[in-house]
């Protein structure tokens, strides 16, 4: 019986919208804004194939589109006219609005998009025959003519559609084959999901269900073909078992058939329940080899497969197809009377069904009414029979003349090749004269030429050393400009650590009696633990600046969170304790992130140096993370003097601020975080402030 193929399926993937992130309508600035948050509104219900919410969505949009907008007004009557798709003369009415509209602006893509649509309704029923073929003509004389290729990959589809249902094979491979080749420019790898490589495969596919169609083993060749470009496209997978299960058939391949059912089914246990249509049309085609083979238990077997499956989804081809196949077995079991219950069943819907089916239909008929003794009506379906059989060997028959004419015309052009090489000998035996002749012109072109040529050689040489040279010069102001970013990294990481312990050993120096023996100790043995870990963070920075000197570059690597805040806090010591500073820190010891850790403490240093600085005497500073969403949150949090957002933004951008260390600190901090691909942000409190830094997972 007929075949289901993946053309609606190659509309849908082919229509859609470029879509951006979707935005608050509530934010839309402008009419533009509103109009394209609407079109990706109603782009999305289209992608996922939710109809009824897409003529809703696009019905609710057209409202805010305005009066003399025709472009937009043809979108949206596109949108609703793909929602009613199954719904034929809606779908016709709203798809020749949205023509009529874009022809007012001569708009070609939409207009292209509409005309491919209403003859993808025509091909859909028997009813609009005549428009179909009127229609057609119109799009096949674009096809031929126009040289956009997004153009005719918009109507290749619906052409090659109306061809198949006219039996026009060859027309329909060369279309589907040209369509394969626009979309293979724009395609790398079958690896790429997106809807041109899935498209790819859907074009292949289908060309293999023609070959199917016409019992050619080229078919399977197409669907291993189509293969790689559904591993993002779980409808087209389904579909490839389908096409494979019948090639393996037709070569009496039942082993290899029944491990691409077993494919369809582990799709369908997976959750993939759109995969029971397919798997419907599979099992017919099991129950219909079995029947071949007189096998009638194992063809009823797959029948009741069929049915359970199309009862999720139900199709009238496959319904059409499940009332035929009963009935032939039942046929072949002698019962005629329920036999005929069923043909008669599919022969409501025979218009859904091709050429080739409907004549066997109508042959079965004639078959079971014989059976139970009613002549005439047996008579009358075998009247019915014959013209569809004569119908069906006459296409053969256009074909093999059109075969033995491409013959003969081939015999033809290579007599007139041979006759043309006979002429050009002669004409080649004429120009050697004239080549004599020229010889010597060509010696003196030559020396000129040679001389021509030299002279570019030394311009060529001149030009690889001029270009080495500003490379060079140019790695070297790199060089230079990165060595300036680590001696501000060690210049301002340090200064202030330093000062502190320069201050204290100072006053030890000065007014050594100012200080109890206890209080000395503990001094000296802070002292002795704020310059160990200077001493150590000297080191690092020494060492990292080392690894720097020629790229500024951030290398990526699992960094433990709670040790680089430890370690920041340890060289700040003397700083927090000099204002007798408490902190409260509140990170699991098992958080890490993947970054560059000498750029990240970096930040915390310069941060938690800033906090420090802000904080009032005796006073709490809050360390802690989150996870919002999909992000990590590291925030450091200090009373004292409001720092804000804008504050910030204003500080990194004031080029004054080169001068002082705060500004040259958070302008490293700034210029860090744009390396690691991480946010700096800064919220403010009635007396605080909150530096946050925010990783995305």
């Amino acid at each position: 019986m007929k075949k289901v193929g993946l053309f609606f399926v190659f509309f849908l993937i082919l229509l859609q919208v470029e879509a951006q992130e979707k935005p608050q309508f509530t934010n839309c600035k402008n009419y533009k804004d509103s109009i394209n948050f609407l079109t990706v509104y109603c782009d999305q219900s289209l992608n996922n194939e939710e109809y009824d919410k897409l003529i809703t969505k696009a019905k609710w949009s057209l409202q805010y589109v305005k009066n003399e907008d025709y472009k937009y007004q043809s979108l949206f009557h596109f949108f609703i006219g793909a929602g009613f798709f199954n719904q034929h003369d809606s779908a016709l009415n709203y798809f020749y609005l949205s023509k009529k509209e874009a022809d007012i602006i001569k708009d070609e893509l939409r207009i292209i998009n509409a005309e491919a649509q209403i003859l993808s309704v025509y091909n859909l029923s028997a009813r609009f025959a005549n428009q179909q073929d009127s229609f057609a003509k119109i799009l096949i004389n674009k096809l031929d003519t126009t040289q956009n290729d997004s153009y005719k990959n918009i109507l290749i589809n619906p052409v090659a559609s109306y061809y198949h249902q006219k039996g026009q094979y060859e027309n329909e491979i060369k279309l589907l084959l040209q369509g394969v080749a626009i979309l293979k420019k724009r395609v790398v790898s079958p690896e790429r999901n997106d809807a041109d490589s899935t498209n790819i495969g859907v074009g292949l596919y289908n060309i293999g269900d023609i070959y199917f169609q016409i019992q050619n083993e080229k078919a399977k060749e197409y669907y291993l073909q189509s293969r790689p470009y559904f591993n993002n496209f779980k409808l087209g997978l389904a579909f490839y078992h389908k096409g494979m299960i019948e090639a393996y058939l037709l070569e009496q391949n039942l082993g290899s058939a029944v491990l691409h059912l077993d494919s369809l089914q582990v799709m369908i246990k997976d959750g993939f329940e759109d995969a029971n249509s397919v798997k419907a049309t599979a099992a017919l085609a099991f129950s219909k080899y079995f029947l071949k083979q007189n096998k009638l238990n194992k063809a009823k077997e797959f029948l009741e497969q069929a049915k359970t499956a199309n009862q999720k989804f139900p199709e009238l081809i496959v319904s059409t197809n499940i009332e035929y196949i009963e009935g032939e077995i039942l046929l072949e079991n002698g019962d005629f009377q329920e036999s005929i219950i069923h043909f008669l069943a599919a022969e409501k819907n025979i218009k859904s069904i091709g050429v080739e089916d409907q004549m066997q239909l109508q042959l079965a008929l004639a078959k079971a009414f014989s059976g139970i003794g009613e002549w005439k009506k047996a008579n009358d379906y075998f009247q019915k029979y014959i013209p569809l059989r004569d119908s069906i060997y006459t296409i053969a028959a256009k074909q093999s003349i059109a075969n033995a004419e491409a013959k003969f015309q081939n015999k033809e052009k290579q007599l007139q090749i041979d006759f043309q090489k006979n002429e050009i000998a002669f004409a080649q035996k004429q120009r050697i004269g004239l080549v004599s002749s020229l010889v010597l012109i060509a010696l003196i072109a030559i020396l000129l030429f040679v001389n021509f040529r030299n002279k570019k050689k030394t311009a060529d040489v001149l030009k690889v050393q001029n270009e080495e040279l500003y490379r060079l010069n140019t790695e070297l102001n790199e060089a230079n400009k990165t060595k300036a970013k680590l001696f501000g990294i060690l210049s301002h990481d340090l200064r202030s650590p330093i000062s502190q312990v320069y201050q204290f050993l100072k006053l030890q120096q000065l007014n050594p009696d100012a200080l109890s023996e206890s209080q000395k100790n503990d001094l000296n043995n802070k002292i002795q633990n704020a310059t160990g870990s200077l001493l150590e963070t000297m080191e690092d920075l020494l060492l990292w600046s080392k690894t720097q000197m020629n790229a500024f570059d951030a290398k990526l690597q699992n960094t433990n969170i709670y040790e680089l805040i430890e370690e920041s806090k340890k060289l700040l010591q003397l700083n927090s304790d000099a204002k007798k500073l408490h902190f409260h820190i509140d990170i699991p010891d098992s958080l890490y992130i993947l970054t560059d850790p000498n750029f990240l403490q970096t930040i915390i240093r310069n941060l938690l140096q800033n906090a420090i600085k802000a904080s009032p005497d005796n006073s709490l500073i809050k360390i802690k993370s989150a996870q919002i969403n999909n992000e990590t949150i590291l925030s450091i949090e200090n009373t004292g003097g409001v720092f804000t957002q804008n504050d910030y933004e204003k500080t990194i951008n004031d080029n004054a601020s080169n001068q002082s260390l705060n500004g040259l600190g958070l302008k490293l901090v700034d210029e860090l975080s744009r390396k690691i691909n991480i946010k700096i942000h800064f919220e403010s409190g009635v007396n605080s402030t909150i530096a946050q830094i925010i990783f995305k997972n």
